[in-house]
């Protein structure tokens, strides 16, 4: 456990930071030796079932230990607000409604590593789309998310990825009948 008490607040923001980068970085190259031990198929389908699990364990612990408030699209922005792995990438979210979030991501650490060693293909739509369409599914099923912009990028200084994340509109089952009529 943290000895809070020895640490001023810029420590425990700082060693939080860390923690996050070291499970970043712990997901990278775990990624990569099942990569190079089976193939990059066989890599994303297995990481994209570590994420659906992570997720639900993340959702779980954080609602229980943070008392999360709000519903669907607010306590999505919520949990990828507190998840120690999404704390080392620099991004802004907006809530253009009650309904709909738009995320930016200026600054990824893991597409840096990425186009560090030289990758051309990026499986951002997989991944980190699939970890983000978990947490929403933990949260609010009704609730969609659209990749907007993919990399690859011409320069570091281009944003990442954007992301929208839509509640659905409920079913109604006037509107299935009038459809039949």
């Amino acid at each position: 456990m943290i000895r809070a008490v020895s640490r001023t607040k810029g420590d425990l923001i700082d060693l939080l930071e860390l923690s996050g980068g070291c499970v970043s970085a712990m997901d990278g190259l775990w990624f990569l030796a099942v990569e190079e031990a089976f193939g990059n198929a066989e890599a994303v389908k297995l990481d994209m079932k570590v994420r659906e699990k992570y997720t639900h364990v993340l959702v779980k612990r954080l609602k229980r230990q943070l008392n999360l408030s709000g519903s669907g699209i607010e306590k999505i922005a919520q949990i990828i607000e507190t998840d120690p792995s999404f704390l080392t990438n620099d991004y802004e979210i907006s809530r253009l409604s009650r309904d709909r979030m738009f995320l930016r991501v200026n600054r990824c650490t893991v597409l840096e590593a990425m186009e560090r060693c030289g990758r051309k293909e990026f499986m951002c739509e997989k991944t980190t789309g699939s970890y983000f369409r978990n947490i929403a599914r933990e949260i609010e099923a009704k609730v969609s998310v659209h990749a907007i912009k993919l990399p690859p990028r011409n320069s570091s200084d281009e944003v990442c990825c954007e992301w929208l994340f839509e509640a659905r509109a409920p079913f109604s089952a006037n509107k299935s009948a009038e459809k039949s009529t």
